[in-house]
């Protein structure tokens, strides 16, 4: 049978252990409190950081990344933007054998510290090829062979079919 405590109960608990100097058997007596809860709340607020700074540093102790290799992904991005998240995980783990990391954490690692965000576009294949579709590029293509455009430096070719309103992340 388990007993629910006030946060007053937690509170006078650390009052008369650190304010009056009792044992933390001898305050859980005075307060009816179960001796084992008692222990158990000290050992849990003794483990807590006692301030901001000291949970900086704790949570700069619990990094996976290290400069070198945030070195490494952000050239890795920089010279190959398209890369699918598995990918970057293949790379990372060719650079760095020993170097391991879930999807999820590394997604939201780039997210949360760079804001590079990934999606995946889901693609209406379908629609894509129909007869109207290829013919419609077909004619753009022979426009273009035929024009004194340098298509190859001049343009950017968007096909808004392949792209689905609805995004989705790819880790």
């Amino acid at each position: 049978k388990y007993k629910r405590h006030a946060f007053v109960d937690k509170e006078k608990l650390f009052f008369y252990i650190y304010e009056k100097g009792m044992t933390v058997r001898g305050a859980a007596k005075e307060l009816n409190i179960a001796s084992s809860t008692a222990q158990n709340w000290v050992s849990s607020e003794a483990k807590k950081p006692k301030d901001i700074a000291e949970k900086k540093i704790n949570k700069e102790k619990n990094l996976i990344l290290e400069d070198k290799h945030k070195n490494f992904l952000l050239e890795l991005i920089d010279e190959k933007p398209s890369l699918v998240m598995s990918e970057i995980i293949d790379e990372m783990t060719k650079a760095f054998p020993t170097f391991d990391i879930s999807k999820s954490v590394l997604h939201k690692h780039m997210n949360n510290n760079w804001k590079i965000s990934f999606t995946k576009a889901d693609r209406n294949i379908d629609e894509q090829d129909t007869l109207e579709i290829i013919k419609e590029r077909h004619e753009l293509t022979q426009k273009l062979l035929n024009s004194n455009i340098d298509y190859t430096r001049n343009c950017v070719f968007v096909d808004e079919s392949v792209f689905h309103i609805n995004m989705k992340r790819n880790y």
